[in-house]
């Protein structure tokens, strides 16, 4: 409807009359088309910038108002705009008020009817304009087929029947009754019509601006609708924060707080959660397809990247993967391999494998991970085999828990390699094997760490204390001390004495630090897709602290100690973290390390050292025992020990048999004592290792980056560079109010532009395509995963282990015993003392 004249009069029938059905109709009809044209100006109505318009059929207390208004209109002025308007018609001698609202708007923005549009989405978007200004939401809806071409309604967006229902319970007593819920549509008819014509133009043919709805004022502008759809940035930051475990909530509020206030959120938290939920059921049952496709993808475009899966029946049970910078990093660190599996990382509770290393910072370091469905021997062979394809060559150790399964399998597929045992698991069983109620468990548990963790024993002092230690307690028909003995070749350091950088790892510590970095940047209800994500990111930030690291041994140094000339070049060639262990060895070579005598064989020197202020540890020393025979008593703290350093001054040379070198890779303070003795002043370059030495691995390859068909990274990079320019521009202009308000104006300015010039932004599901990096076919080729049964899967009602058990009993209470009045494990019916 054009602009025109609202000064038109109202017929009205005298009150009280009786009218048929038709001609009641027909005058309620003509009594409202009427009404819409006298308007009297109303201010401020219900905390809008509207006018009150009141039309009344029989209104004779308000004649001088209407006899103003209209004298006004006379003059041709037009009324304002954004308007109210009241309609009284009288009906049986009752009245009923309905009220319309135009909105205010710039006469510029107003449709006009007979307008041609060149395109729908200039229509569309013409609209929309005019809503967002006037304060409503719109929506497209019915479209027809008529003889001048096809027809298009763009409605106000409550538009239709109220969205509830009274309850009645004579009526509705087997229907649950529904929570109470407010109306929103009121059929409000305001729309405009356009029709596409034979001849392909668009030509708007009816435009309704009244409604008969309060119109949203400019405060609250950001709650309508259009005013705060989701846009690419927030789908992105919320698929962000999913590879983190931060769900959609938290992540709504770590948005509204980095913007400044929930009126500038755009987006509220329920669309945040829905596009959540749309993520979730884009993936449905494609889950694995869309990883294994994703993966694939990588294999055939990335150089040097390794992947394999297997199925059974279609449904994946398995999966490994490792990429070009996980390989250059196994090679320079994969000497030693801690493999631990976790649990709970995804919803369908597959094992989670990382083979973890330790770099040359003595960081933790991943080479490859591996998804299985069973823990059984087969699926470890087939990982440790696929391992085996994509590396290329068997570690010198591997370090695993007390798993039969796996052992068989490294027995299997790495049979140069020497599989050890991780101590801690061993003894972290100590106290249910061992009572803890026992009188001397203290000083027995001291005694047994003191011979299981000293690594500079040999296999005959082993053997000897270990028979000491439980010949004293009495403890050699306990069983599983006679198993762990039949095993002590994998567990014992004294049988590693030999094997290069056996000291390194001794335990499967460095596998549950990566687990547990894993498990809480997953969720064991994520998808795999999720899992995939939130594991790439952590590679991304293992890397981007190894580059750290890096750039730390480049620009800063280390204090020097010591006079000592062996140090500096010590400080040139190792890493920081390296350097300050070696540091520690060299200062103790010149305050603890003494030599008390050298011989010189065939041009060899052989020399005894004395350390002294040695850490706890047993000398044999011999005493009577009760019958009066001498036996050796280990349980005598030593101050001093003696070491044997072979040094060859014209190979430069050193051998200490204390191992130390052959454990950790460097040289001990014995070996430093002799250097120090012979005026050695660099370390020689057989004893310098690779591993150890300062920028191995190039920073172009850490930087790298393997994700393909996500979010591209120019893409990424550009936008994440955009905002630190702006919050630059802001932090530089912030004291400066004027220059600030310039900024934001020429921001508004691009933004209106790139509105006129760009094109529709993505849907929702090409977005969630490219998030997902693979799109998701009709025909899925491998089925989600059944849910596994693993060992560390847990159930509802958790079982407690036998260490869980035994630690509760030893904190319990004791109840005394009613014959020998101890606090014991017994009662009187079982005491044995009387």
């Amino acid at each position: 409807m054009s602009q025109s004249n609202y000064n038109r009069t109202i017929a009205s029938s005298p009150e009280g009359s009786i009218l048929s059905e038709e001609p009641k109709q027909k005058y309620a009809l003509d009594v409202i088309n009427q009404a819409k044209s006298n308007i009297i100006r109303n201010s401020d109505f219900h905390g809008s910038e509207s006018i009150n318009v009141l039309h009344e059929s029989e209104c004779s207390d308000d004649d001088d108002e209407r006899n103003q208004y209209e004298s006004n209109s006379e003059d041709g002025s037009n009324p304002p705009r954004n308007t109210e308007t009241t309609i009284n018609s009288h009906e049986d001698s009752s009245s009923s008020r309905e009220t319309f609202w135009i909105p205010e708007v710039p006469k510029e923005m107003i449709p006009v009817e007979s307008s041609k549009f060149k395109t729908e989405a200039e229509i569309q978007k013409m609209y929309k304009t005019y809503a967002e200004e006037g304060g409503f939401d719109v929506h497209k809806t019915t479209t027809r087929k008529s003889k001048q071409g096809i027809v298009k309604y763009i409605v106000c967006n409550r538009q239709g029947k109220p969205n509830a229902r009274p309850y009645d319970s004579s009526t509705d007593k087997k229907r649950k009754e529904r929570r109470q819920s407010s109306m929103f549509r009121r059929e409000c008819t305001a729309c405009i019509k356009y029709r596409i014509c034979n001849d392909s133009t668009i030509e708007l043919y009816v435009f309704n601006e009244e409604h008969n709805h309060a119109l949203v004022n400019k405060a609250n502008r950001n709650l309508v609708m259009q005013n705060r759809q989701i846009n690419l940035y927030d789908m992105h930051f919320i698929n962000n924060m999913a590879t983190t475990n931060v769900g959609p909530v938290k992540a709504f509020r770590l948005m509204t707080s980095i913007r400044g206030g929930y009126e500038l959120g755009g987006a509220n938290e329920n669309d945040y959660k829905n596009f959540n939920r749309d993520m979730n059921s884009h993936i449905k049952g494609s889950d694995a397809h869309l990883v294994v496709t994703k993966l694939e993808n990588r294999f055939e475009h990335v150089e040097n990247f390794s992947f394999e899966h297997s199925s059974t029946k279609d449904h994946l049970d398995g999966m490994f993967w490792a990429d070009e910078t996980a390989k250059i990093n196994y090679k320079e660190f994969g000497d030693v391999v801690s493999f631990d599996a976790t649990f709970r990382t995804n919803k369908y509770r597959m094992v989670f494998g990382p083979f973890t290393g330790v770099d040359n910072h003595r960081r933790c370091v991943s080479f490859g991970v591996g998804l299985l469905c069973h823990e059984d021997e087969e699926s470890y062979v087939w990982l440790l085999q696929r391992f085996l394809n994509a590396f290329g060559k068997q570690p010198t150790l591997v370090l695993t828990d007390q798993d039969g399964a796996m052992k068989n399998a490294i027995a299997r597929v790495f049979p140069m390699s020497k599989h050890r045992l991780c101590m801690w698991h061993i003894t972290q069983k100590l106290p249910v094997k061992v009572a803890s109620e026992f009188p001397n468990y203290d000083t027995f548990k001291q005694r047994f760490s003191d011979i299981i963790w000293d690594s500079s024993i040999d296999i005959e002092e082993f053997e000897q204390r270990w028979g000491a230690l439980f010949k004293d307690y009495k403890m050699t028909d306990n069983n599983w001390f006679k198993d762990m003995y039949k095993i002590r070749e994998r567990w014992i350091p004294a049988y590693f004495k030999h094997i290069p950088m056996s000291g390194l790892m001794r335990t499967t510590s460095r596998s549950e630090s990566q687990n547990s970095t894993f498990n809480q940047a997953t969720h064991f209800g994520s998808p795999l897709v999720y899992f995939m994500m939130s594991y790439e990111m952590l590679m991304e930030r293992q890397r981007h602290k190894q580059n750290v690291n890096d750039h730390k041994d480049r620009v800063t140094t280390v204090r020097i100690e010591t006079d000592l000339l062996i140090e500096e070049h010590a400080r040139e060639i190792y890493t920081r973290e390296l350097f300050l262990k070696v540091q520690k060895e060299i200062k103790l070579s010149i305050y603890a390390c003494f030599p008390i005598n050298s011989i010189i064989e065939e041009g060899v020197e052989i020399s005894t050292l004395v350390e002294t202020n040695k850490s706890k540890r047993s000398a044999p020393v011999e005493i009577l025992n009760e019958d009066g025979e001498k036996e050796l008593d280990w349980n005598i703290p030593r101050t001093t020990s003696t070491y044997t350093v072979t040094f060859n001054k014209d190979e430069n040379s050193a051998e200490c048999d204390c191992f130390y070198f052959q454990h950790y890779g460097t040289l001990c303070r014995h070996v430093f004592c002799i250097f120090r003795k012979h005026n050695v002043t660099r370390i020689p370059s057989k004893y310098i290792l690779r591993r150890w030495l300062k920028d191995l691995i190039p920073t172009e390859q850490l930087k790298k980056k393997f994700a393909r068909g996500d979010w591209t990274d120019e893409t990424n990079v550009a936008a994440n560079d955009m905002f630190r320019i702006l919050y630059e521009c802001i932090s530089k202009v912030n004291n400066d109010p004027i220059k600030l308000e310039e900024i934001h104006n020429q921001m508004k300015e691009m933004n209106k532009n790139l509105d006129e010039e760009c094109n529709e932004p993505m849907n929702k599901v090409d977005v969630l395509k490219t998030f997902l990096g693979v799109t998701s076919e009709q025909v899925v080729k491998i089925k989600n995963p059944i849910l596994a049964k693993t060992k560390g899967s847990g159930t509802h009602s958790r079982i407690k282990s036998a260490k869980e058990k035994a630690q509760i009993q030893a904190t319990k209470v004791q109840r005394r015993c009613g014959k020998c009045h101890q606090a014991a494990p017994h009662n009187a019916r079982t005491c044995n003392q009387y």
